[in-house]
């Protein structure tokens, strides 16, 4: 497989879908809400047709995306694994364990890590040593990249007009969201090329009518340069045939064979809802049903292949729902 990095900087405020409602707002993009801008855009543009042949791809796994994750200039941050070492037999003096419980409040919000500190974070998984300390001020976090705003809107579709309050993310200059495209040909990289070049001026994720979601975007090949670079290491860690645990960097939806398997992982599920509001589809938007997506960062032994589903009700069109996984290896 080919890998490709695309960094998005945004140029407007953005907003993310939450099961917590309007007023709160995810900081990043799930797969399955970006793969829905890329489909509505290829049905527009190009048809149903080419988006039949890029679901093709998908479902035979050569074309893949991951779920956009927070990049701060040049760093990358990949998501926290869910996954345990067995400690039970590890003995660890009392200071130690009240150190270690002091920093686990802090540890528990931390949901990236940055790669270039990804492999002293899995040794301190194996070995129990302590990542943060409680009296750390400062520690590595994407949670600087942005920061998030209530404002207060008024709803005047009805016969009487209701204020709402609305979260919106700001994601600072220099920093913003990338995503991993894997693909085994040519043609499924250069649609998404022309696919992004469309985006840019509909946007991402909610709001986009009002202009949010707005960005601009840099593309690079993801290769062996062994210089130590964010893009190196995470090369390695995709295309390295060793590590006994595959983490998921996409949230996945698991096909009906592989439900099984869950069972021999660590994972945690993520409820799905949202509208759809491709104007071709229906003239207003429609609620569509919930699902349950495998959230990014869950690990399983052996990797699930996941599937795409499609949600279409009786519409015009195809409502397709990615939820296909790619995986980095960790020795742990």
């Amino acid at each position: 497989m080919d890998y490709h990095i695309y960094k998005l900087s945004f140029t407007t405020p953005c907003r993310f879908g939450s099961t917590a409602g309007l007023d709160k707002s995810d900081v990043i993009c799930q797969a399955d809400t970006f793969f829905s801008a890329l489909a509505n855009e290829c049905i527009a543009f190009y048809g149903t047709d080419k988006l039949q042949i890029l679901k093709q791809s998908v479902d035979k796994g050569q074309f893949l995306i991951s779920d956009l994750l927070p990049y701060d200039e040049a760093c990358l941050f990949l998501p926290k694994p869910l996954w345990t070492v067995d400690k039970k037999n590890k003995r660890e003096s009392l200071t130690v364990i009240k150190t270690r419980m002091g920093g686990a409040k802090k540890l528990k919000k931390l949901q990236y890590i940055p790669i270039y500190d990804f492999e002293n974070y899995l040794e301190c998984m194996k070995t129990g040593k302590i990542y943060i300390e409680e009296e750390d001020d400062k520690y590595i976090t994407a949670d600087d990249i942005y920061q998030k705003q209530l404002i207060e809107k008024v709803n005047c579709r009805g016969e009487e007009s209701l204020p709402y309050f609305m979260e919106q993310v700001h994601i600072k200059a220099n920093c913003g969201l990338y995503f991993i495209a894997a693909t085994a040909g040519s043609d499924d990289i250069k649609l998404l090329d022309k696919l992004l070049q469309l985006l840019v001026y509909t946007g991402i994720g909610g709001k986009r009518s009002s202009g949010y979601g707005k960005f601009t975007y840099t593309k690079e090949v993801l290769k062996d340069n062994n210089d130590g670079e964010d893009t190196s290491n995470l090369y390695h860690l995709l295309a390295k045939s060793q590590g006994q645990v595959y983490m998921s960097l996409s949230n996945m939806i698991p096909a009906q064979t592989e439900i099984d398997q869950l069972q021999e992982g660590s994972y945690r599920l993520l409820p799905r809802g949202g509208f759809i509001t491709d104007e071709n589809y229906s003239t207003v938007p429609l609620k569509r049903n919930r699902y349950f997506a495998v959230m990014h960062g869950s690990c399983f032994k052996q990797p699930l292949a996941g599937t795409v589903i499609d949600v279409n009700d009786n519409g015009s069109h195809p409502v397709y729902r990615y939820g296909k996984g790619i995986y980095v290896r960790l020795e742990l």
